[in-house]
């Protein structure tokens, strides 16, 4: 156990610096290829784990459908093709599994998923290079990120330490309303932080309101990412970054935060 938290500590140490300096100064058409590239990622995770186990799935069929989901919605201004791309994203599944061998009683489910996984990773992912692409775009994404994830270590270690009261017992039994409590300021700080070096316009009183909300919303990303395994019987989406599990594992927050970062940003700036 020491041994993977150390391995963990040492993975994140190094590969902060690399994203650090790659918001920093890679242009935002290349940020938002990628975002693609790391959605892609995610879908083959959640594909592999969520698909029913039989021939006729196809995660490649996702993969596929949810990336090409996400570069419409980074590089394609009309919002209505967001719809548009709902839309196909359905009939094609459908059309897929209409024409295959497979098992009838298994149809619905493997529909369902591919769909869902192409709205819970792609549609959601999308809105950190969405985020980038703002005005003030760099300083959105280090509060996107430092929050996201402060949170995150911060109800770690007070959850730890001092942590008593479960907070979802049955998806993540290590969770706790401590460490809720203690990601939330976790937040706050990192939100000050960013305001002290990117961009001093930014008000301190969305300090508090966008680091607590942030550090709410973050923890329930992760839960329902967490419910999702428990649902299927897995404990790590996959094994990509040693000590970290998958990548779904290590992003299943943002999917949440993003969102929420982009509205509050078009919203009150």
């Amino acid at each position: 156990m020491v041994a993977l938290e150390k391995k963990k500590i040492y993975w994140g140490m190094g590969l902060a610096p690399l994203v650090v300096l790659f918001v920093f100064f890679a242009p935002l058409w290349m940020f938002k290829i990628l975002i693609t590239l790391v959605s892609a990622a995610s879908l083959f995770e959640f594909m592999g784990i969520a698909l029913p186990k039989h021939p006729s799935s196809a995660p490649r069929l996702g993969v596929a459908l949810g990336t090409l989901f996400t570069i419409m919605i980074l590089f394609v201004r009309d919002p209505e093709l967001w719809t548009t791309g709902l839309a196909a994203l359905l009939i094609i599944t459908f059309a897929y599994y209409l024409f295959i061998n497979h098992e009838l009683n298994l149809v619905l489910s493997q529909i369902a998923f591919t769909i869902f996984g192409c709205v819970y990773v792609a549609c959601l992912f999308s809105y950190a290079g969405l985020v980038r692409g703002l005005e003030h775009g760099v300083f959105w994404i280090f509060i996107l990120a430092g929050c996201t994830f402060m949170a995150d270590t911060s109800a770690y270690f007070v959850g730890h330490w001092v942590g008593t009261h479960k907070l979802a017992p049955r998806v993540s039994p290590g969770k706790t309303i401590e460490g809720l409590m203690g990601g939330m300021l976790g937040s706050v700080l990192v939100a000050f932080i960013c305001k002290w070096v990117f961009w001093n316009g930014f008000q301190t009183r969305d300090c508090w309101i966008l680091g607590i909300l942030v550090g709410l919303v973050g923890p329930l990303g992760d839960l329902s990412e967490s419910l999702i395994k428990r649902s299927v019987g897995v404990k790590d989406s996959g094994n990509l970054i040693p000590g970290h599990g998958g990548l779904l594992d290590r992003l299943d927050a943002v999917f949440f935060t993003a969102p929420f970062v982009y509205y509050y940003a078009k919203l009150i700036y």
